[in-house]
């Protein structure tokens, strides 16, 4: 294969690997399971739920001893509540599902719930046992329409942001083999920083506080993971032109402090730095980090052996030229 055709290959090859990456982990939800011998509860949850409308569950519950009449209970509340509600889930049409519903509340409200069943044999099982304070509620968030015309705005940038900093990583890759197209790979990462600051903060804020009615759960005011990917992201682009802000004003003082190799080489750790932060699902809490890295380690290890590969290869490169 040609040189100049290497850096093309590559993009195309790693286009290709992040969208089935991202198709396989929004679309690969598994239900949550809890046993207790015999007796099994199989559930679903949603983060998320309109304001004005009720928070419909249905669960599976099945036993060989049978469910016991009023045995599957949801208990929930907010944090204005003193103590948790009780719902009575009902079977649906002599199967093995049980439905019932949250009422319905407006926003901005946190609403946190579990669910218990019991059966004949008096054995009892819980999904989300525990207390709040420790994170072992369902967590379930009103939100509020947001403004069309500006969620779609959001998107349209932040789709460009990732197709510069795709474009980046494409010259960064052309002036490592090359030679050539620095300019290139250098002004994508700045465009696909700019607009992925402007669609992450003032955008998202506005966003964020129409459905969420919080603008911002970030550093320094928060730990929320969704707002802290944005913060994340922008950094890494942010520090590296910052690094090389004498493409950007000529007449800075010391205007390089890394070489353009060290940029380029940067601008492809970038990408996969970013996709990695994005295969983290929005809205997922702190709580679930460490269990849903857990679950869905195998598909990081491909990602972690070709980084240390890369590393290797540079390496023993460097050593014998030496």
């Amino acid at each position: 294969m040609k040189r100049d055709r290497i850096p093309f290959v590559v993009t195309i090859g790693f286009t290709a690997v992040s969208t089935l990456l991202f198709l396989f982990f929004s679309l690969s939800k598994e239900a949550d399971v809890a046993r207790s011998g015999e007796l099994r509860m199989e559930y679903l949850p949603l983060r998320e739920n309109p304001e004005h409308s009720p928070h419909h569950v249905i669960v599976k519950v099945t036993s060989p001893a049978g469910i016991k009449p009023g045995g599957v209970i949801l208990r929930y509340f907010t944090p204005d509540d003193k103590r948790p509600r009780k719902v009575t889930l009902r079977r649906i049409r002599r199967g093995d599902y049980f439905g019932g519903y949250i009422p319905a509340f407006t926003k901005p409200a946190t609403i946190f719930y579990q669910l218990q069943a019991t059966d004949l044999s008096l054995s009892k099982v819980t999904l989300k046992k525990g207390t709040p304070q420790k994170g072992s509620w369902y967590v379930l968030i009103v939100t509020a329409p947001a403004n069309a015309w500006l969620k779609m705005l959001h998107l349209g940038l932040i789709a460009g942001s990732f197709i510069f900093f795709l474009h980046s990583f494409y010259f960064a890759q052309r002036y490592l083999l090359l030679g050539k197209d620095f300019g290139l790979c250098f002004w994508s990462a700045a465009a696909g920083a700019g607009s992925f600051f402007v669609t992450s903060f003032p955008i998202g804020i506005i966003l964020a506080h129409q459905t969420f009615g919080v603008g911002w759960s970030g550093i320094p005011l928060g730990w929320d993971v969704t707002d802290n990917k944005s913060v994340l992201i922008f950094l890494y682009y942010a520090v590296i032109i910052a690094l090389a802000k004498g493409h950007l004003y000529k007449k800075a003082k010391r205007p390089n402090r890394i070489s353009d190799r060290t940029f380029a080489r940067l601008s492809i750790w970038g990408m996969l730095f970013t996709l990695v932060i994005f295969l983290l699902p929005h809205g997922i809490s702190n709580a679930e980090i460490v269990s849903y890295l857990r679950e869905h380690l195998p598909l990081f290890i491909p990602i972690i052996i070709a980084a240390l590969l890369f590393l290797i290869i540079r390496y023993t490169r460097r050593r014998t030229a030496a």
